[in-house]
């Protein structure tokens, strides 16, 4: 579409503008042509500023057609949204936001709204996509502990709580077994391990020369600093040797974070309660497997849990 060229323009006004006249076009048309869209902008920004002025109007078109959207309208355009979302929150764009002379030229760079396409694609979606949603913050609670990232992970999450208890589309049932999917950690597409980079044959042929490690003593630990508990003298040195070392890493594995899917499961479950949608049938089938879930995770080390 030729008229998304002007969201490339450098001038505010030009592109609110041209995300108006997108709302208005797209409205007349129907949120089954969002894809399309979607996938046009997608293609034409791409570079600097441009990436937020994305993020910024997939929102703005998604919120204008609110109202409109009906069961599989989102299913379509879902892993393109994801992909841009993920960019704004995981990506170089969620560092630039924090750049005050950015956020300051750019307009759309001044604030967030990606959790709350998280909670609009959480409100549309159908019921077989609803893994497809969680998939890619799975992932990246598998391969990062940053605790700057898993609190945006925990952030969207909570989107998707808010978003996918309004769904209307997706039944009472589905909601309850994928609650027990995600809090019992038997779905398998959120199970699947991450793969281990294989080695190459250099790699290999490397570590079958190495040294067989023959020492009956293991070498000193060393702390942050680089003090070995095996050096002479006062100071740090004297410190480590009495008091152990301070290793500079914490082990850390691919089930570090599994409590945040947890957690989700379990405020996914609450909601539904408060919002009494359990209250029209009887799901005591449903709930049942829920309970010693729930007593269980009483005696969770994570406090939030």
């Amino acid at each position: 579409m030729k008229l998304c060229t002007f969201l490339k323009s450098r001038l505010d006004s030009v592109r609110r503008v041209t995300r108006e006249t997108l709302q208005q076009i797209m409205v007349a048309l129907g949120p089954s042509h969002l894809a399309t869209l979607v996938k046009e902008m997608m293609a034409l920004l791409t570079r600097g500023f441009e990436v937020h002025v994305l993020v910024y109007t997939v929102h703005s078109v998604m919120v204008a057609l609110k109202g409109m959207f009906k069961a599989g309208d989102i299913d379509g355009c879902l892993q393109d949204i994801l992909e841009v979302c993920q960019k704004d929150l995981f990506g170089s764009l969620a560092e630039e936001k924090e750049v005050v002379k950015i956020a300051r030229n750019v307009q759309e760079a001044r604030s967030t709204k990606s959790f709350h396409t998280f909670s609009l694609l959480a409100q549309f979606i159908s019921d077989s996509c609803l893994t497809d949603l969680l998939l890619p913050l799975k992932q990246i609670l598998t391969s990062s502990f940053s605790h700057k990232t898993i609190s945006r992970v925990s952030e969207c999450l909570r989107h998707v709580v808010m978003g996918v208890t309004d769904n209307t589309f997706v039944s009472v049932e589905s909601l309850l077994i994928f609650t027990y999917g995600v809090t019992s950690d038997s779905i398998p597409e959120l199970t699947s391990a991450v793969k281990k980079k294989e080695l190459t044959p250099t790699q290999r042929e490397k570590l079958s020369r190495r040294q067989v490690d023959t020492f009956i003593i293991p070498a000193a630990p060393r702390t942050r600093s680089g003090y070995s508990g095996a050096q002479s003298g006062s100071g740090p040195e004297s410190f480590t040797r009495m008091y152990g070392a301070i290793t500079a890493t914490a082990k850390v594995s691919t089930n570090t974070n599994a409590h945040v899917l947890v957690e989700f499961g379990l405020r996914l479950f609450h909601t539904l309660l408060k919002k009494e949608r359990l209250r029209s049938g009887d799901y005591r089938g449903f709930v049942d497997p829920l309970v010693p879930m729930i007593t269980n995770c009483l005696s969770a080390p994570q406090v939030k849990v």
